[in-house]
């Protein structure tokens, strides 16, 4: 018997919010294929119709809530009218949901580990990266050719803040100076109001 596309769909999401969940609850080094069954509440059988392996679930969730993240970081991006407040406030986005989200949290927390699972086979950046700045993209044209550059400058500037936390982080207002002051300049976002 063959499910509708819906009812697939569904099923999928749920093994993924398991893994997800799974992935909060054990890590990655201590996750088993079985800690993802218990979450989803399926039986060992239906899981191995959707994953073949812990690994394949664990690419699949990871994407997944990249992209999540991605769509999110767009959609911030987009209610600022400044170039400039666009990449401060998509930057404090990103600060806000990395640390939230146990599969992209993997980034900052664990990079050796989910480097295994995830490689350039598996997770295409550049996707995420058109993804995430389509919108700033679309409405200053003269980003795109620069913005796998900008989005790895913004990328190496965001991890700091993540691994050495300091006063300059501890409220909002005073990220968004330490933002506007030590990463935006790097941006040179001058050239592309011209």
């Amino acid at each position: 018997m063959k499910l509708d596309p819906s009812r697939r769909e569904i099923t999928r999401d749920r093994l993924l919010d398991a893994c997800v969940l799974s992935v909060a609850e054990h890590g990655l080094r201590k996750l088993k294929m079985n800690h993802i069954i218990e979450h989803s509440g399926l039986s060992r059988p239906s899981v191995y119709k959707y994953y073949k392996s812990k690994d394949a679930v664990v690419v699949d969730a990871f994407t997944r809530e990249v992209i999540r993240m991605s769509q999110g970081l767009a959609d911030e991006m987009t209610k600022h009218r400044k170039l400039e407040d666009k990449f401060v406030y998509g930057l404090m986005f990103a600060y806000d949901v990395i640390p939230k989200n146990p599969m992209v949290r993997l980034i900052i927390e664990d990079n050796t580990e989910i480097r295994k699972f995830i490689n350039a086979n598996t997770q295409d950046p550049d996707v995420i990266t058109e993804l995430g700045f389509a919108e700033v993209v679309n409405e200053y044209p003269k980003l795109k050719k620069d913005i796998y550059e900008i989005y790895r400058y913004w990328q190496r500037s965001l991890l700091p803040l993540f691994l050495v936390p300091g006063e300059e982080l501890e409220t909002r207002k005073t990220l968004e100076k330490y933002l506007r002051q030590r990463v935006v300049p790097g941006l040179r976002l001058e050239k592309y109001l011209k």
